[in-house]
């Protein structure tokens, strides 16, 4: 959260629990996010730092927690993943949203006008 608060980002203190958590930090917060999914909720898991991690299966199979794993490449390769998005006319597939805009970016991939959202938080 101090990176994102350094970015200017406003940055609130977890309330409670969720249905969806997202676990995009890059570092080890796995268990961190199973402890505000809601039982039966969904953990996604974005970070491909290649540590190990811990995490309560305990919680996970008692609360029937979903921990999902989101395939993605470094970062270094965006770059070139937008090239080539331009380069093959797949620009309808891949949208750029001010990160003011996440909540109709989300809205966007869920009824499939996308298939992916990219955030600009600059």
């Amino acid at each position: 959260m101090m990176v994102a608060s350094s970015m200017g980002v406003k940055v609130a203190e977890p309330q409670g629990k969720y249905e969806v958590v997202v676990e995009a930090t890059g570092g080890n917060a796995l268990n961190e996010a199973v402890q505000h999914v809601k039982p039966m909720g969904k953990v996604a898991v974005k970070s491909t730092h290649g540590l190990n991690v811990p995490l309560d299966q305990t919680k996970v199979a008692v609360e029937e927690i979903s921990v999902i794993g989101s395939r993605c490449g470094p970062f270094y390769l965006w770059d070139k993943a937008v090239r080539y998005t331009k380069e093959l006319g797949l620009e309808d597939m891949v949208k750029m949203y001010s990160f003011r805009d996440y909540a109709q970016a989300f809205r966007d991939v869920m009824e499939r006008r996308v298939v992916k959202a990219v955030l600009d938080l600059s």
